[in-house]
Order: structure tokens, then C-alpha cells, then sequence
């Protein structure tokens, strides 16, 4: 951090020249060059240089970590930030794939406004749509689905058994029965089944509302609320699903069902980092193996940028993880201080007097 800041010029040129030595002694063990280590530190938050510099700069480091005086200070700067993990994991997540933990605590209340708002509209519109007439109604009329969806509607939603096929009332109940079916379907990672009933409710609906103009304004009012919660929880499921059905499941979603859809999406990343072991890497979790980082990318829309950004916060991560490990773990072969016990004195007594720190 101190050789970082001194690239700005500051009064005392002695220290930035110490760091700077010192620093470029160490890594004459290491396959890093000086400068690609600071590029590697300032294009990290939480990167050291015992994470960067490679396998013999650990074992120094795991060598002065055993120094009276500086065990606590190696000790104890790799176990808070391993400590911290799981709040680092989670700030990420939450600039990736949502900023939002939960804005659905109160979306009843509003869905149920909405449907008392809607209700003169859909009064209005059923009034209006008594008996369609439109060549396009046919296809859907003589669809097993349908056909199905019409009896379903009448016991689930009450349209009324004098209601004519043609009437949007009717129509209107298909439309809710095809709804939850596709939902059903994606819920259960069906994405084929879900998307065919996607596929057969978008093009009824549309035959609805250039017939019943009234009907579209009615169903913004009411549908919207509804629609997010069910891609909320369908973002929820999202690591039950392959990546080529999570891509699928969101294709046809309209922005704010996006949105609802990433709510989810992060929920359900937040508990599986939350449920992670004392001790262990919370980033491994969410990004461990091929599956899982294929999940998440298609989650978030194939938007490469975003899916490696968050990629690269993660990796930092595992590499810090490894480093501790590595160091207070005891995994991997001290400094030799036989061949260059001279160096291991000079850079412990700079790390005593506070001029570098590893």
C-alpha cells in the first residue's frame, strides 16, 4: 500500500526508495516483474503481494509470520480478511446481480391494490368483449389446450358456465390457466413445456388486446405485481436449472421481470454463501466449478463484461483464501533461511519499523 501510494510524490523520498528495494529484493524469487505485481494490486481490493508473487514469496511470509513481533500482524491480517469473506462475497453480489435483498416484503399489499384498482377495468373490458369476432381465434379455439384451459378456468377462477367461448371473460381465464401452467412447468425446469405455454398465452393475449383495447389497460394495472413474484421465485431455482434453460426461462421476460427474476437470482446466491462452513471460502460456493459459473452467467443474461468482472472479484477471493492457507496453514515449504538469512533479517527488521508490509 505504501509503495502503491508513494508513485505520488510525496516530501521523504527515502522510504519510496526502501519500499520499493525491498520489494524488488523479494521478487527476485518470483516469476512477477515489480511492475506487473502493482499492476496486479491496483486492479485489485483485496490482493497482497504474498497472494501475487508466487509459491517461495508465501513461505517468506509465512517465515516472518513466525518472527516475535510480527505473528499477529501476518496472522492476524489473513484471518480478518478471511473473516470477512463472506461480506466481500456479498457486497459483490449485490453490485452484480442485484442491489436489491428483498423488495417484496409488501408486494401483496400492492398486488391486492392492484386487483381493487383493476376491477372496473375488467368490468369495463368484459362488457366490451362479450363475443369476439376475429379469424385469428380459431387456431386457439380448436388447441387441445385450450380446450382444456376453458373447463379449468370455470373452477378456478370462476368464469361463469354461460360465458361463451368467444367472450373475453372466457378468454380471459384460458389466459390465467395457460399462466399458471407455464409457470408450473418452469418451476419444475420443464423449460420446453413452460416455453410452449408462454408461446400459446402471448399469442391469445395479443388477439385480446387488439380486440378489447380496454382489456390491455386492465391487465397493466393488475398483472405486473403478480408476474414479478412469480420470476422472483423462478430466479430462485435457478441452480436447479441447466444453463441453456436458464437462458430459455428469461428470453421472453419484459424488463422488470428481469429485475424481479435478479432478486431472486441473488437470493438464493445469498443463502448458499450464508451456509457457508466456519473457515471455509465462500466464493468456492458460488463460483467452484464449471456448472455453477455457467448458471450464473446465463443468469445474468449472457452479459460477458458483468459475468467476468464479478468472475474476477471472485478469483481474488480463492487466491486470498489459498494464500492464508498457504501461510497459516502450513501447506507450503518456509523461505530457505540458510541460503539468505541476511535478506530474512534486513526485511523483518523494515516490517518491525513499519516501512513494508507483506
Amino acid at each position: 500500500k505504501q509503495t502503491l501510494a508513494a508513485e505520488k510524490p510525496i516530501k521523504s523520498s527515502v522510504f519510496v526508495n526502501q519500499n520499493e528495494r525491498a520489494l524488488k529484493n523479494i521478487l527476485k524469487t518470483s516469476d512477477k516483474s515489480y511492475d506487473d505485481m502493482l499492476t496486479a494490486l491496483k486492479s485489485s481490493d483485496i490482493l497482497t503481494i504474498s497472494d501475487i508473487a508466487g509459491d517461495e514469496v508465501q513461505g517468506l511470509t509465512r517465515t516472518i509470520g513466525k518472527m516475535e513481533g510480527a505473528k499477529n500482524i501476518v496472522h492476524g491480517a489473513l484471518t480478518g480478511r478471511s473473516e470477512a469473506a463472506v461480506k466481500y462475497v456479498t457486497d459483490q453480489l449485490s453490485k452484480t446481480v442485484s442491489n436489491v435483498d428483498n423488495y417484496f416484503a409488501n408486494i401483496d399489499e400492492l398486488g391486492k391494490t392492484r386487483a381493487a384498482a383493476s376491477k372496473p377495468l375488467y368490468k369495463k373490458a368484459f362488457e366490451e368483449g362479450q363475443n369476439i369476432q376475429d379469424a385469428r381465434l380459431t387456431k386457439f379455439l380448436e388447441d387441445q389446450r385450450v380446450i382444456d384451459a376453458m373447463d379449468a378456468a370455470k373452477k378456478l377462477y370462476g368464469v361463469r358456465l354461460e360465458a361463451g367461448q368467444t367472450s373475453l371473460e372466457t378468454l380471459d381465464g384460458v389466459k390465467k390457466v395457460l399462466y399458471d401452467l407455464e409457470s408450473k412447468a418452469s418451476r419444475a425446469g420443464e423449460s420446453n413445456l413452460s416455453s410452449s405455454y408462454g408461446d400459446l398465452r402471448r399469442g391469445l393475449v395479443e388477439v385480446l388486446d387488439d380486440n378489447v383495447p380496454s382489456y390491455k389497460a386492465a391487465r397493466k394495472v393488475y398483472e405486473t405485481p403478480s408476474r414479478m413474484i412469480d420470476a422472483q421465485e423462478i430466479g430462485r431455482k435457478f441452480d436447479t436449472l441447466q444453463p441453456e434453460e436458464i437462458a430459455k426461462s428469461i428470453s421472453n421476460f419484459e424488463p422488470h421481470e428481469l429485475d424481479a427474476y435478479r432478486v431472486g437470482v441473488r437470493q438464493k446466491s445469498q443463502e448458499i454463501v450464508n451456509k457457508t462452513p466456519d473457515g471455509a471460502d465462500p466464493s468456492k460456493r458460488i463460483l467452484g466449478n464449471t456448472q455453477k459459473r455457467e448458471q450464473l452467467k446465463a443468469a445474468l443474461g449472457g452479459d460477458s463484461k458483468l459475468y467476468d468482472d464479478f468472475e474476477k472479484k471472485m478469483r481474488d477471493q480463492m487466491d486470498a483464501f489459498s494464500t492464508k492457507q498457504a501461510i497459516i496453514g502450513g501447506s507450503r515449504t518456509d523461505y530457505n533461511l540458510i541460503s539468505d538469512d541476511g535478506f530474512i533479517d534486513a526485511v523483518a527488521d523494515t516490517a518491525r519499523r513499519g516501512i513494508v508490509s507483506t
